[in-house]
């Protein structure tokens, strides 16, 4: 039997559909908000807690705020414990004067060799307090490095992202490089 010469017909082709990229699980990405985004909304949470973030008081003092009738919300006094508000949206007002949130804040911070990762040291010895008192924001660091390491540290306001890294539950890898 000779072969034809002729080519077989093709079946007609359907368009190629193009395959949906695959992206890589970034298992070590940390969520970062860039400094110039608009502030994130703050979940409802308790009220005396808001006035300690917003810098003006202990959370004891702002208790003892709240039940002395003190503290507005929208418009009325609270003086019962526990209340919540959210501070992006509620008007909160602290003897007349409202509170306003900070603008989310992010630094990274060389920590020398010799000084201390908290606020302020009862021993005395210099701490990142020190470093910190030239900004007028209230700032705190995101982890620790030992008194005789040096290295990077975050510095923010932010609350949600620092409690985010730090949080065991969320599994958040740090390197240390001695």
């Amino acid at each position: 039997m000779a072969k034809s010469s002729a080519t077989r017909a093709q079946p007609p082709q359907r368009p190629r559909q193009p395959r949906p990229r695959q992206r890589r699980p970034q298992h070590h990405a940390a969520p970062v908000a860039r400094a110039d985004s608009p502030p994130r909304a703050v979940a409802v949470e308790r009220l005396q807690k808001i006035l300690a973030h917003a810098g003006l008081a202990s959370r004891r003092a702002a208790e003892t705020l709240i039940t002395d009738g003190r503290v507005r919300v929208n418009g009325k006094i609270v003086t019962e414990l526990g209340t919540r508000a959210d501070g992006r949206r509620d008007r909160i007002e602290v003897d007349g004067k409202r509170i306003v949130l900070e603008r989310p804040i992010y630094y990274v911070l060389h920590k020398p060799r010799g000084v201390v990762s908290t606020l302020s040291d009862p021993e005395g010895r210099p701490s990142l307090g020190e470093l910190l008192s030239r900004y007028p924001e209230r700032l705190y660091p995101v982890g620790r490095l030992d008194f005789h390491t040096s290295g990077a540290l975050l510095i923010t306001n932010d609350r949600e992202l620092a409690e985010a890294l730090l949080h065991p539950s969320r599994k958040v890898p740090k390197v240390y490089v001695a």
